[in-house]
């Protein structure tokens, strides 16, 4: 194996570079590489412009943001709280409903075939006792 490999790196030695059948020229003496002049200016300009549009978007976008979002945030807002506001007294309301008047629980709600290990065993981990009524009738 590794006679294969000296002999190998002996051969390249002699012959040069085995796949290239000219010399090619370093890279910095290739023609494609010395800068054009045109081109260049046309880039510059090409990105003074571009800097100058995305002034005048980030200025439309800034007022975007404080004049039609900013405002619709807040009257989001105030919805929200008056619509959480109902419910809270509909919550409420239904906290003094006495436990005869609640509706009928059918067999399959609150089907508990094994107690839990917190409390009494029969409330879940996220019980409220203002949201959620189980009345065990007999």
């Amino acid at each position: 194996m590794f006679r294969l490999a000296t002999r190998s790196t002996r051969v390249m030695g002699l012959t040069g570079r085995r796949m290239a059948s000219t010399e090619v020229a370093p890279v910095y003496q290739n023609k494609r590489f010395v800068p054009n002049e045109a081109k260049a200016k046309e880039f510059q300009e090409t990105y003074e412009h571009t800097k100058e549009h995305a002034n005048s978007t980030f200025g439309l976008w800034k007022n975007i943001s404080i004049w039609v979002c900013v405002p619709a945030l807040i009257a989001s807002g105030i919805n929200s709280y008056y619509i959480e506001k109902e419910h809270a007294e509909h919550r409420e309301h239904n906290s003094h409903i006495p436990d005869e008047d609640m509706p009928t629980e059918f067999l399959f709600q609150n089907v508990r075939n094994k107690k839990y290990f917190w409390g009494d065993g029969d409330k879940t981990l996220f019980w409220n006792e203002k949201a959620n009524r189980h009345v065990p009738r007999d």
